[in-house]
């Protein structure tokens, strides 16, 4: 009874953060762009109480992340590239509920699509189907940015409540909850080549290959089906490259 009566506190709780709007995230707190200063700490642990540690990962401020890229890119947009990464997050959550990997092509660096996609394929083989929805970005954030060898890497903590469940054959519940949102923290790291800067076709919402401009599907190998070039290693633009779960420590007073 007590873990029901739980379940819908949080239910509860959770529908007061249903689709807010930039003025929900407004307070007299410093506000950075997509997340408030103050709720950062379900990012990170300044002040050191254990509740998450990945300033340790990543000790640099926003606004230190994005003087690096500038010195690099001038033309790089902070509020486009925040835009376009939560397009690609609802993709890769769309892709894995619909089991549909086409979502995935035109952004995915190679290992990590042929990851998702294998993934997605043992979803089909066992004949599960992982259910995300409902879900509310609560913000992006800027936490690293730097070289190495000749690839450029770009990392960004997104924060989102969501339903994610997976079910059987049968529609039972394998994992997760079906109607309640959880908190998830996630951080994407994006790759580009070296001297690759902020173009015109950079970070477009719809599928248009940045080395021609043709809006045009891309092939299984990443390749543009019009002009044929491979647009899927960061060679003209930012790829996502890895996308993982935040580990909160001690959240839940671990």
């Amino acid at each position: 009874m007590e873990e029901f009566e739980k379940i819908d506190q949080e239910h509860r709780q959770d529908n007061l953060l249903d689709y807010p709007t930039d003025a929900d995230l407004i307070s007299s707190r410093e506000k950075v762009d997509g997340m408030l200063e103050g709720c950062e700490f379900d990012f990170l642990d300044q002040d050191g109480d254990g509740k998450i540690a990945i300033h340790e990962y990543y000790p640099l401020t926003e606004v230190e992340v994005l003087e690096k890229i500038l010195k690099e890119d001038k033309h790089f947009s902070k509020s486009r590239f925040y835009t376009w990464t939560r397009m690609v997050f609802q993709s890769v959550m769309r892709a894995f509920s619909t089991k549909d990997v086409s979502l995935l092509r035109s952004f995915e660096e190679d290992s990590l699509y042929i990851q998702h996609k294998q993934k997605i394929q043992q979803y089909i083989d066992k004949k599960e189907t992982r259910k995300i929805d409902r879900i509310v970005i609560k913000g992006t954030l800027l936490k690293d940015y730097h070289i190495e060898g000749d690839k450029q890497l770009l990392v960004v903590a997104l924060a989102a409540n969501l339903v994610d469940a997976l079910f059987d054959s049968s529609s039972h519940t394998i994992s997760g909850h079906p109607y309640y949102r959880v908190r998830r923290q996630y951080i994407l790291t994006f790759v580009r080549n070296v001297g690759v800067k902020t173009t015109k076709y950079s970070n477009l919402i719809n599928t248009t290959c940045p080395n021609c401009g043709a809006s045009v599907p891309l092939l299984e190998d990443g390749t543009c089906s019009y002009c044929g070039s491979v647009v899927t290693t960061g060679k003209y633009g930012w790829v996502l490259l890895s996308i993982k779960d935040i580990k909160v420590i001690g959240e839940n007073g671990e």
